[in-house]
């Protein structure tokens, strides 16, 4: 498939805004209503919302009269596999490393919390083992319904059309955008993401840039979006539904915005690409496989 021009792409990132923010703001709006936070609704307003940036995507190739080549579903061979391997195992290195240096240092107190209304359960290594084997394999199956979703819009087209834009740092400002996208349910309080909403923003904010800069790593150098999407669904079931909810309370230093966490994410981040960081200006196409030099 020929890239588009750089006025053709400007154009198509118009229209991906305007539809991004319109459906947005349309399901948040829904959410806001509730006046509960979100992880106590339905699955069903997640899923809404976390697919509104490939419903906007939809939009952006059918007003453009684009097609439906470059979001490259295809698996992406050997590195396609290397790249899911990687995925799956960066949140629980990411995990292993933040929160077992707050447990053991007393910043953060390990803890596995039971469903929601029920009493703790008992804090053992094999609790916890069960938990993380659960949410690595079904937790992350399950979890791609919806992170496929957001991985479809920012990876697979808004990533690409910034690039073929002749943006600079497309992936520093589609992670800037990503994040900019959940702060309307953070400051609401429906999205908590720290025990302070004042330091957690910016916190959650550099967070969100480390997995911008990860996830489009993966989804770059396979040239599939389904490592990338693999990736943000891991990263959701392990460190969400393992980590933090073997930690007691919301804490400073651990969690989405916790300072910990971004530390070693970052680190990660860049151990990860220290190789082969992505150069976006001059992709190459050869055989409808995107192929990325390094700098």
């Amino acid at each position: 498939m020929k890239p588009p021009s750089r006025a053709q792409a400007r154009r198509s990132l118009i229209v991906f805004a305007v539809a991004l923010l319109v459906l947005s703001a349309t399901v948040e709006g829904l959410i806001y209503r509730t006046g509960k936070p979100l992880e106590s609704l339905g699955f069903h307003y997640v899923a809404a919302l976390m697919w509104t940036p490939f419903f906007a995507s939809l939009a952006a190739r059918w007003v453009c009269h684009e097609g439906f080549k470059d979001i490259s579903l295809r698996w992406g061979g050997n590195e396609g596999w290397r790249a899911a391997g990687l995925a799956l195992l960066f949140p629980v290195l990411s995990g292993v490393l933040a929160y077992g240096f707050a447990w053991a240092t007393g910043i953060a107190t390990f803890q596995i919390q039971a469903e929601r209304g029920g009493p703790a359960a008992s804090s053992t290594l094999v609790d916890f083992l069960l938990l993380l084997l659960t949410n690595g394999g079904l937790g992350t199956v399950f979890g791609l319904s919806v992170a496929l979703g957001e991985e479809l819009g920012w990876r697979g087209y808004l990533l690409l059309r910034m690039r073929d834009a002749g943006i600079p740092r497309p992936i520093l400002l589609g992670g800037l955008l990503w994040a900019v996208w959940h702060l309307p349910l953070i400051v609401t309080g429906q999205y908590v993401v720290g025990a302070n909403i004042v330091l957690a923003i910016p916190m959650f904010t550099v967070g969100v840039l480390a997995a911008s800069y990860f996830f489009g790593y993966l989804r770059l150098r396979s040239g599939s979006v389904w490592p990338a999407a693999i990736a943000h669904a891991a990263y959701n079931a392990i460190i969400q539904n393992v980590f933090d909810r073997s930690t007691a309370g919301k804490s400073l230093w651990v969690g989405e915005g916790g300072v910990v966490n971004i530390v070693v994410e970052i680190v990660l981040v860049v151990w990860v690409a220290r190789r082969s960081i992505v150069a976006l200006r001059a992709p190459e196409q050869r055989d409808g496989e995107l192929r990325v030099a390094a700098l």
